[in-house]
């Protein structure tokens, strides 16, 4: 938080991603995302290694609140421009984000798309009590979900049996959603970032640090002046005691 809020503590990491406040304490929602295009080499191009080209306040209200900022970079030696736009309403509980990639050079070129996180639900700094869970039921192993036939998932802070923990942690729960059209290939639920790919292994989920949850779109092929977008919606759930498990709110995303 900007240090002249009032609510700002220096030591409270709580406060930092994205966070919620209950009116007596902060807890941590999502931490800072992994994310980029990963080039045939299988160099991750990470947001802050893109050349910035501008960014800008497209719609502002008091209702809604639109960003958007404009980056370069090189795949496998081919560049690219990414278009990234942030959409907010007042009193929602999500933001929408909508990344554009488009080949501005003369010859195709080929990469993947990584977003993840190891978002330490309820308490910053550590994972323990995460779980992973889906509409309709919890996920206490590493898992790799049909991105087909699911459109969202999210980590929970609950407990996890399967790693000796007792249900005594926060009961809050982030979730991030994804478009049916353009949406990713692989989406994961595991202890390590290494897994997304890799066939589901029936792992229990007990890291202490990487309890973590990550989405892949590709692999993409863009010839000369082609783009493709995708849109995801990313933001905090609600736990349902009657289901048992976190509700996420209408995002209109699908």
């Amino acid at each position: 938080m900007p240090p002249t809020d009032p609510d700002a503590n220096v030591f409270d990491r709580n406060e930092s991603g994205m966070a919620y406040y209950d009116g007596n304490r902060y807890y941590h929602i999502w931490c800072n995302v992994n994310e980029g295009i990963v080039d045939d080499s299988s160099k991750l191009l990470a947001p802050e290694s893109w050349d910035y080209l501008g960014s800008g306040i497209l719609e502002e209200s008091s209702t809604d609140l639109t960003l958007v900022s404009r980056h370069r970079t090189l795949v496998n030696k081919i560049p690219v421009e990414v278009e990234r736009y942030l959409f907010y309403g007042v009193g929602d509980d999500y933001l929408t984000l909508a990344t554009k990639i488009t080949n501005v050079g003369a010859s195709a070129t080929s990469f993947t798309y990584f977003y993840g996180d190891e978002p330490w639900v309820g308490n910053y700094g550590t994972s323990a009590g995460d779980v992973g869970w889906l509409k309709d039921r919890l996920l206490e192993t590493e898992t790799l979900i049909d991105t087909k036939k699911q459109s969202y998932a999210g980590i929970f802070d609950y407990g996890n049996p399967l790693a000796g923990e007792k249900q005594v942690y926060t009961r809050q729960a982030n979730f991030i959603e994804w478009q049916q059209t353009n949406g990713p290939s692989v989406a994961l639920i595991s202890n390590d970032f290494e897994k997304v790919g890799k066939p589901e292994e029936k792992i229990a989920l007990s890291s202490h640090l990487n309890r973590v949850i990550a989405l892949e779109w590709g692999k993409l092929t863009l010839q000369p002046g082609s783009s493709f977008t995708f849109k995801i919606a990313v933001g905090m759930a609600t736990y349902d005691p009657r289901l048992k498990l976190p509700v996420k709110p209408y995002t209109g995303l699908n």
